[in-house]
């Protein structure tokens, strides 16, 4: 049967719960569908506002940002992110854009901005493509709020430093270069983002009506891969009657 339209999969949650490789991962087991990584898509306009060096939540600075993202072009490859024709997958997870992302995506106007992208690319993504699994901090209440299948990534605080910091440390120790970062940074700036992201005046993080909440905490990868895979072959059963 021919849909009439993308079947949506919204994945929402905290910092470090695993939402980007839980997506990318789900993609590999739902044929004909895309990944968009929204989060990307912020530290990317972040990354690229690094050379303004302004004093940050300025008026003059927040202007700036916005400007940059109305006319900023993304493409997704696959896993990879291209920025204005760049591959940008590997800078934009730099510990200087993860502190720095929160308070440029908390700019209304570059959430306005990332916010239309978002929903282009979810309702074209690609030919033959069935369908969009799209996550982030806002997808399910604003991005996709029609989306046929939400969900909601929890998690322990402390466990969720402890990965972010493990991943850190083996990209640190593959690239040949020391970790500058202890785990206590990594849970302060963990827990600052949690923060930011509930308190954030536009679409602050926040469970969307129908989503489906799933404690990551003492959940493999491949567990909650698992577990999302059977609700959205359930759903798509429904979906394709």
């Amino acid at each position: 049967m021919t849909l009439k339209r993308a079947f949506q999969i919204a994945i929402d949650g905290v910092a470090s719960t695993g939402k980007s490789q839980t997506a990318r991962l789900l993609v590999q087991r739902l044929d004909g569908f895309a990944h968009i990584d929204s989060g990307a898509m912020y530290r990317a306009i972040t990354l690229k506002t690094f050379p303004l060096k302004p004093a940050v939540s300025s008026t003059a600075w927040a202007e700036q940002v916005a400007a940059i993202a109305e006319n900023t072009q993304f493409h997704f490859a696959g896993s990879r992110l291209f920025m204005d024709g760049e591959d940008v997958s590997t800078d934009i997870r730099s510990l200087e854009v993860t502190r720095a992302v929160s308070a440029v995506a908390a700019v209304p106007a570059v959430r306005s901005a990332l916010v239309r992208m978002q929903r282009d690319f979810a309702s074209a993504p690609g030919r033959g493509s069935r369908g969009v699994v799209m996550e982030g901090r806002d997808i399910g209440s604003t991005v996709l709020p029609d989306a046929q299948l939400k969900i909601y990534l929890d998690g322990q605080v402390l466990v969720r430093a402890e990965r972010r910091f493990a991943e850190m440390h083996a990209a640190a120790k593959k690239a040949g270069l020391p970790l500058n970062v202890t785990l206590e940074e990594i849970m302060a700036d963990v827990q600052r983002r949690d923060t930011a992201d509930f308190e954030r005046k536009t679409s602050p993080l926040k469970k969307a009506d129908r989503a489906v909440v799933i404690d990551t905490s003492f959940l493999s990868l491949a567990e909650q891969v698992g577990m999302l895979e059977v609700l959205a072959r359930e759903r798509l059963m429904h979906w394709e009657k």
